[in-house]
């Protein structure tokens, strides 16, 4: 079923076209990624479904009256809520139908007529229906996969990161379960842990997803459908980023193909026309291969700025020797983080650091810089 579909649109800035006769469709249960270098206008897309920005020209449907979620922090509705309270608010109406069934069990204490038991019984269906039962264990699950714990939930907003305010949204977003599902960049401010929950999440997720992402791995994660936004034009691929990526290079080879065939073709067209245009015996000859060019629709060559850059940086250090060496390390402040911290560096080594927040990435590269003294003796052999 269709949830979201977009007919000729066309957007300029400046007098610059953006795109133009751009369209696509968005069906339930579709996980789709949005791709395109920078400035081709991936997020100007989004923000015109959600009708922050206008297009010159084209339509925008969104059919059944969809429940569109967009992750950003504006989905907080007040920093001097806790994080509790921020997640609780998702379940309004679930928590009033809890209150309401309270006072109506209290009444039935002392009331016990087929109206107030009648009463009771659609209140409480009303409740089962609505997740009643399951709410607070869905806002510890939710909150738990972002990296909160129990100690967080009386903290108000404000006194939490940027990034930390990011996966609270995130969390809260989730928990309202949207139709169609709209993220720019969901892996920023994310440790492993949670990319690799939030993947399998999202790919099981029950409705739509539209991902504006850099990241290629996770889009081979959740995604099976993918638009590119390339010069100005949409481009629909179906599967994984891989096959997308064998896809671009077939059609692009395709249309080369087709390209150099038509020049040929029109080449031998012009070679008879030059030839025989003022010869009285072929002047009608030549007349109608001019018309046969005109009539042909050009295929213009596709066009390809993935240039390849190579640097090349010169030193005299030698690469295949150890430049770092640490020796049960200790780090930390007033007490360890990490200890026992073993491990070589050879100048051809590219090293990633990763982990969850807190277990002392940051303090390990402070501590490796001088910035933060050792807690206990070590060695670091040049």
């Amino acid at each position: 079923m269709n949830l979201l579909k977009i007919n000729n649109l066309k957007k300029t800035f400046g007098g610059n076209v953006l795109f133009d006769n751009l369209s696509l469709e968005i069906n339930t249960l579709d996980k789709v990624a949005l791709i395109g270098r920078n400035g081709v206008g991936k997020t100007t897309l989004i923000k015109m479904i959600l009708n922050e920005i206008a297009p010159d020209s084209g339509d925008i449907f969104i059919f059944g009256q969809a429940k569109i979620g967009y992750l950003s922090q504006d989905i907080i509705s007040s920093l001097d809520n806790t994080m509790f309270e921020e997640c609780l608010s998702v379940f309004s109406e679930v928590v009033e139908l809890e209150k309401r069934l309270h006072n109506i069990t209290e009444q039935l204490k002392t009331d016990h007529s087929d109206a107030m038991l009648k009463r009771y019984t659609y209140t409480e269906n009303e409740f089962q229906i609505k997740g009643g039962y399951e709410y607070l264990t869905m806002i510890d699950m939710f909150l738990t996969k972002f990296g909160f714990t129990k100690i967080d939930y009386d903290r108000e907003i404000k006194t939490f990161s940027g990034g930390e305010r990011t996966r609270i949204a995130f969390a809260k977003l989730l928990m309202t379960k949207p139709d169609l599902l709209l993220l720019d960049e969901p892996t920023n401010h994310m440790d492993i842990e949670i990319i690799e929950w939030l993947e399998e999440y999202l790919k099981r997720y029950s409705g739509a997803v539209l991902v504006i992402t850099h990241d290629k791995y996770f889009i081979n994660k959740v995604v099976n459908k993918i638009y590119e936004i390339d010069f100005n034009q949409l481009e629909l691929y179906h599967g994984s980023f891989d096959e997308y990526e064998e896809e671009k290079v077939k059609r692009y080879e395709l249309l080369l193909k087709a390209h150099l065939r038509q020049k040929k073709q029109i080449a031998h067209l012009q070679s008879f026309v030059d030839r025989f245009r003022y010869n009285a015996k072929r002047a009608s000859i030549a007349q109608d291969r001019i018309k046969k060019i005109n009539k042909i629709k050009k295929i213009e060559k596709p066009k390809n700025l993935h240039k390849h850059v190579h640097i090349e940086f010169k030193t005299k250090r030698p690469t295949q020797v150890n430049i770092l060496e640490v020796k049960n390390l200790s780090i930390g402040y007033d007490f360890p983080l990490l200890q026992n911290i073993n491990f070589t560096m050879r100048g051809v080594d590219k090293i990633g650091v990763i982990g969850s927040n807190g277990t002392g990435k940051t303090t390990l590269i402070k501590t490796l810089m001088g910035n933060l003294k050792i807690l206990k003796e070590n060695q670091f052999l040049p």
